[in-house]
């Protein structure tokens, strides 16, 4: 097999579109070989400004095959921008793009490989930014007063062998396949805008005005396997954005609120993901249960708890704490997920419960130790460290089994821990999601 892999880093000095030629040593045909970008950054230069319009481009165009060389000759086409109505154009930035070519035809096993090619949007006039988002179901941008407007995105899926993926894999060659960036608190002017997705995975992003950098809670889908991801990074979308999106296959719903809620914790199950919710001005907490290309939603059954934490799986249970506004008092509880689907969402084990008199529980986890016959529950409180000097607080719940006893058949109704740690983590994130 014949295969090249190119990255390509690209100053952007001018927003007009501009092309790098790409020389491939062997022949290939067109539909061998797929584009897209690991990092776009753009920016307005010495000043941050409002925001009118974000857009950038991507084109491939085959050129032609020269025989007595062996080279397949290809040109990119690029141009990004950043504008406000007072005529302010991006200044610089910068752009990696990612091309691979390979001569393999008739394989048998073949990956999806989804690639974001393009994408413009904007509002009507002049906003400041607190969020925008590119993905398969919704391409929009937001500030805080509840302007959110719409825009265009180009996806393409690209079916390759499974030994070009795992060559891709071995050169770091990831693709952006959408993407959500999100202020943490409010909205701004921007400056500066955009993420890079490094070689082991991470991502950066920037949502920056000329003092701070105020990205927070962004998520970029750059996974090789297109269908699972396009659900997660719709959860994302719809927490930050307040978008319309479709509930279980009928008309666009508009349950979110940019302000009022986000994510806490997200889990995989089978098919499915599991998000919880925190709702500031209700009275409950809410999961959100995804997949079939839709989604579903329940609020959590507990009164003046309105802030659900992180989560966690393990077999066919969900853990999850349950905090009020104040995150000085929560419960635990247990979720059966067994046969999880859109009609057939968790239930709670109404025989298991944790009260924590005294503590939040930012995050919750659940692990079995079958040479104990014990399982422990831990329980995280963060904001003990933001007023405790001792630190963060890791509270353990162990609970004793008997054989062909589970969960679901025991009274479990605890207040105090088996153990507690106290230790203070500098720079323990505030989000966990774990899949």
């Amino acid at each position: 097999m014949n295969y090249k892999c190119y990255k390509r880093s690209i100053e952007l000095t001018t927003r007009e579109t501009k092309s790098q030629t790409i020389e491939i040593p062997f022949k290939v045909n067109e539909e061998n070989i797929l584009f897209g970008f690991k990092k776009f950054q753009i920016g307005y230069g010495s000043k941050d400004h409002h925001v009118r319009n974000i857009k950038m481009n991507l084109n491939l165009s085959y050129d032609s095959y020269n025989a007595s060389k062996n080279v397949t000759t290809v040109k990119i086409y690029y141009s990004a921008d950043i504008n406000d109505d007072s005529s302010n154009h991006m200044g610089s930035g910068k752009l990696e793009i990612v091309v691979v070519a390979y001569d393999v035809t008739g394989a048998e096993e073949l990956e999806t490989i989804a690639a974001l090619q393009s994408f413009d949007v904007g509002f009507d006039k002049d906003h400041h930014v607190f969020a925008y988002a590119v993905t398969r179901q919704k391409t929009y941008i937001s500030d805080s007063s509840n302007h959110t407007s719409y825009g265009n995105s180009v996806f393409k899926d690209y079916r390759v062998p499974s030994e070009v993926l795992k060559k891709m894999r071995e050169d770091k060659a990831f693709i952006c396949a959408g993407f959500t960036i999100s202020a943490e608190d409010d909205d701004s002017h921007v400056k500066e805008t955009g993420l890079t997705i490094e070689d082991d995975g991470s991502v950066n992003y920037i949502l920056a005005d000329k003092k701070h950098d105020h990205a927070c809670e962004s998520l970029c889908n750059c996974d090789y396997n297109s269908s699972g991801n396009s659900y997660v990074s719709q959860l994302f979308s719809m927490s930050l954005s307040g978008t319309q999106v479709d509930k279980k296959g009928d008309a666009d719903v508009d349950i979110f609120k940019s302000s009022v809620y986000h994510v806490q914790g997200i889990l995989r199950y089978g098919d499915y993901y599991i998000c919880s919710h925190s709702n500031k001005e209700g009275s409950k907490g809410r999961m959100v249960i995804m997949g079939e290309g839709c989604y579903e939603y329940t609020d959590i059954s507990l009164e003046q708890y309105n802030h659900p934490g992180g989560i966690q799986r393990m077999d066919d249970y969900m853990i999850m704490g349950i905090e009020n506004s104040d995150h000085n008092k929560s419960y635990v509880y247990l979720y059966n997920i067994a046969g999880l689907s859109l009609s057939n969402l968790p239930r709670r084990i109404e025989s298991f419960e944790i009260y924590r008199k005294n503590a939040g529980t930012t995050a919750a986890g659940i692990c079995k130790d079958e040479s104990r016959k014990k399982y422990i529950i831990a329980a995280y409180d963060m904001h003990k460290s933001d007023n405790n000097t001792d630190g963060s607080t890791f509270d353990f719940y162990e609970i004793r089994y008997e054989n062909g006893e589970d969960l679901k058949s025991k009274q479990v109704k605890l207040s105090s821990p088996s153990y507690s740690i106290k230790k203070r983590f500098l720079g323990l994130p505030k989000y966990f999601i774990i899949l």
